[in-house]
């Protein structure tokens, strides 16, 4: 049985690393075709960075590794990574008063709820 759940958690890992390339592809579609294959190495690569150094240090090297062969550069690159980290961020806090709204939890999941929530919206008062 925990064979099995262990499948299926590396199953949904893999899934959501492939929707997160393709989130973040859309980001750079509107102004270039971007390489999917330099996209999933720079992502595998930023994980692996990330996994070893703080910060989200990996994130930069994403940003770099990809957007050295962009027509749009380096910079543009780092605005599409900061954007899928502020998504991820508006995505938990949902999924948190989500599962307050549900009952699910408790006072943990209340906490937590209201942290994410605070910490998205300083994230779209700084975006604005």
């Amino acid at each position: 049985m925990r064979t099995l759940y262990l499948l299926l958690a590396l199953a949904l890992v893999l899934v959501g690393h492939t929707f997160r390339l393709l989130r973040w592809e859309q980001f750079i579609r509107i102004y270039e075709r971007p390489m999917r294959g330099r996209m999933l190495r720079g992502m595998a690569g930023g994980y692996a960075l990330n996994f070893v150094l703080p910060f989200h240090l990996g994130d930069v090297f994403r940003a770099v590794f990809t957007g050295r062969r962009m027509k749009s550069g380096i910079g543009f690159s780092l605005a599409t990574v900061i954007m899928d980290r502020f998504l991820d961020v508006w995505f938990v806090a949902l999924g948190f008063i989500g599962f307050w709204a549900a009952g699910f939890g408790g006072e943990v999941v209340h906490r937590a709820a209201r942290y994410y929530l605070v910490f998205s919206l300083v994230l779209a008062v700084g975006l604005v």
